[in-house]
This record gives C-alpha cells, sequence and structure tokens, in this order.
C-alpha cells in the first residue's frame, strides 16, 4: 500500500535524558545526526552518527531495519524535524522521540558520554610509526583498490554490522572513508561493538591524497 502521507506520521516525543537512559536497554536506535566533529566531542553511549550533512537518508536506509524503534539526538528542532522527513523517505517511520535539550541535557544530568577522537590525515601519518595502529578504510571496495593508506584494510561501511573485524578492540584504530562522513558512522558502529581506541580521520583518502601521501593499490601492494 506504500509509505504514509508525512501528514500522517506521529510526532516524536520529548525525552528527558533519563528517559532516554532507560530506553537505550530496550533495544532503540540512538541516531545522533550531529556533524562527525561535534559527535565526536562527546555522544549518548550506543549511539550511531548519521550526519545530516551526508548522505543520510540513503545510510540510515542501509544501516538502520526498517522496523527499528528509534528516537534522535540532534542540536536544533529543525534538525529533529528534518530527520523525522528524511527518514520517512526512505520508509523508516518509526522515529518514537528525540532528546530534548540534546547532549547538554545528557551532560548537564550527569550521565556519561563517549568520544570519537578526530585526527587530520597528517596526524594519521605521524601516528603510522606505531606499528599497533589498525588502520580501517569503510570505502567500498571499488574505492579501496583505487588507492589507499598504506597498511588500511578494506571493511565497507555496509557489512560493517554483519561482518566483525578481525582486529584488536584494544588498539588504537584509525578509521578512514573518502572524505570523513562514512569514517564516523563506522567509528560509532565500531565503538558499539567494543572498539575502545578510536580515530576518524577528518578529510579521509580524499585528504591524504592531497597532501601528497602515498597511497597503495593492488598494482603497488
Amino acid at each position: 500500500s506504500g509509505a504514509r502521507e508525512l501528514s500522517e506520521l506521529q510526532p516524536p516525543q520529548a525525552l528527558t535524558p533519563q528517559q532516554l537512559f532507560e530506553l537505550r536497554e530496550d533495544g532503540h536506535v540512538l541516531l545522533d545526526v550531529r556533524s562527525a566533529a561535534d559527535f565526536g566531542i562527546a555522544h549518548v553511549p550506543g549511539s550511531m552518527n548519521i550526519g545530516l550533512g551526508g548522505q543520510f537518508a540513503m545510510w540510515a536506509g542501509s544501516l538502520i531495519p526498517l522496523s527499528a524503534s528509534i528516537v534522535i539526538i540532534a542540536d536544533t528542532g529543525a534538525q529533529i524535524d528534518e530527520s523525522v522527513v528524511r527518514l520517512a523517505r526512505v520508509g523508516i517511520e518509526n522515529v518514537k522521540g528525540y532528546l530534548e535539550g540534546g547532549v547538554e541535557s545528557w551532560r548537564a544530568a550527569g550521565l556519561p558520554v563517549e568520544s570519537i577522537e578526530q585526527v587530520s590525515v597528517a596526524e594519521l601519518k605521524e601516528q603510522m610509526a606505531n606499528s599497533d595502529l589498525q588502520i580501517v578504510d569503510v570505502r567500498r571496495p571499488a574505492e579501496y583498490v583505487g588507492g589507499h593508506v598504506p597498511r588500511a584494510v578494506n571493511a565497507p561501511l555496509a557489512t560493517l554490522q554483519k561482518s566483525p573485524l578481525p582486529l584488536e578492540k584494544d588498539k588504537r584504530t584509525a578509521v578512514i572513508c573518502a572524505g570523513g562522513y562514512r569514517s564516523s558512522a563506522a567509528a560509532s558502529l565500531l565503538q558499539q561493538q567494543g572498539f575502545s581506541n578510536l580515530l576518524n580521520v577528518s578529510g579521509g583518502t580524499g585528504a591524504w591524497i592531497n597532501a601528497g601521501y602515498p597511497v597503495e593499490s593492488p598494482a603497488t601492494d
């Protein structure tokens, strides 16, 4: 019968930090729609980052089950409204609520936050001197074989939830994509899987190449 009219969607309920804390244990998807930088500074533990500034609807449709109950975490009411509409366009209509006051209200309530360090490609290159650094490239395989950061293993974002990485979860792990958007989403998923020392590479492989740093490809591996 197709999707419902947007006017038929129930507006999401405002949730206090304590209400959200209790919902975390009920299998709700906590969807943080802020930028990678803001998500990296502080976010609700267990939340997924799919920023409104990128291919939001496509990745939400790929990573979130249609039947999932969703709570939006955003900075403004406009972001919440935009999220609901863009989710509905890909058939995701079960937005139950949003965190009233955003992450700041969560912190003000004394509840714990997590963070993901954001690093530039120059900082990544410096840290690659550490042989323990793990690098995960979450682009599509075709992008990866076209040229990737040396030592990076390919784990496409679209399959990251279904194919756990054969990496050590306590080791420093840098996550990279083309520009820093997909890698933030991937880092949030890896954090859910127990990776505890994550870096998100701002600017991604594009910035790495523009800086003149070496890449590997099947011809050079």
